[in-house]
């Protein structure tokens, strides 16, 4: 294994948890979350608790996160109106 794919390995290993707890995010802010946080930074946490994100922002979570193989902790708590 060549030294950039190695360190490319053990940086998929560090845990990043990203808070936006209480941000008033609503769904139309979850294809962005989804695009920066999960898509391109590989947060393994995500807390969106506190925000105004319906079903259907909860669905568009799910989607992507079910064909994702990297395990993921998703706190929405008094989030889902």
């Amino acid at each position: 294994m060549n030294e950039l794919s190695q360190q490319s390995n053990n940086q998929s290993l560090i845990p990043v948890h990203v808070q936006l707890e209480y941000q008033n995010l609503t769904d139309a802010d979850i294809q962005h979350v989804i695009d920066e946080q999960i898509t391109e930074k590989h947060c393994t946490s995500l807390n969106l608790s506190g925000n105004q994100i319906t079903h259907k922002g909860v669905t568009m979570l799910a989607n992507i996160l079910k064909n994702n193989k990297v395990k993921y902790l998703l706190r929405l708590n008094y989030t889902v109106y």
